[in-house]
């Protein structure tokens, strides 16, 4: 991956708070429509990704508009954690695209191998 090739997937993944309610997390995706073609097939697992954090209930990404609505509970996280954990999630799709580039294993390897890269990395959101 190149510096402007990983530059121009932060640009797309950059996103604005667009209601913060207790609870309640919608946030917009300005430049979506800007993703890779490689990297569609993998918004099925937003949800998966995102509710490996205990405290989020749900995540549902709707591409049509680039906007995501999770729902979680604020007793145990808030916005702050929530945006730190997508900063993990963005860098680690980063990195491991980065190390697989050239030889990119199939769709249920990549799945396992980031499912227990951000297993490990949970710790970091729910200790601040």
């Amino acid at each position: 991956m190149t510096l402007l090739e990983e530059q121009t997937l932060r640009f797309c993944l950059n996103y604005e708070i667009v209601k913060d309610l207790p609870g309640y997390l919608r946030i917009r995706f300005p430049a979506y429509h800007r993703l890779p073609e490689a990297a569609l097939p993998y918004m099925g697992y937003v949800n998966d990704a995102l509710t490996l954090i205990p405290g989020i209930d749900s995540a549902s990404p709707n591409p049509r508009i680039g906007t995501l609505l999770i729902r979680y509970r604020a007793n145990v996280l808030d916005t702050a954690a929530i945006s730190n954990w997508i900063r993990i999630l963005t860098d680690e799709g980063i990195r491991f695209y980065r190390e697989y580039e050239g030889k990119m294993p199939g769709e249920q390897e990549i799945v396992s191998v980031l499912r227990k890269r951000l297993i490990d990395k949970v710790a970091q959101v729910m200790m601040r």
